[in-house]
């Protein structure tokens, strides 16, 4: 999980593109919320994540998107299909 979790750190980082720091960010707030992250924003970092995972977007359903909020609903996200626990992934 700590992979994913960097990834994902460094990621959010560079889509805000502000003063963040991947150790400065709570895994458990809400990316919208509190990261204040759009829509395109989360598509950029979907994408991002995916790519430096190795990881296709395409892994992941469109229920698994909706349901991600936080960080932390990201990497769990990550870890499921990372270990093959997405059996109803577009592909």
């Amino acid at each position: 999980m700590k992979d994913s979790e960097l990834v994902i750190r460094k990621c959010l980082c560079n889509v805000l593109d502000d003063a963040l720091r991947p150790e400065t960010i709570d895994m458990g707030r809400s990316l919208v919320d509190h990261y204040g992250i759009t829509s395109l924003q989360m598509v950029m970092l979907m994408t991002s994540v995916c790519e430096d995972a190795d990881v296709p977007l395409t892994s992941f359903t469109e229920n698994d998107l909706a349901a991600i909020e936080t960080p932390r609903d990201m990497a769990n996200a990550l870890q499921r299909v990372r270990t093959g626990g997405n059996r109803n992934a577009m592909g």
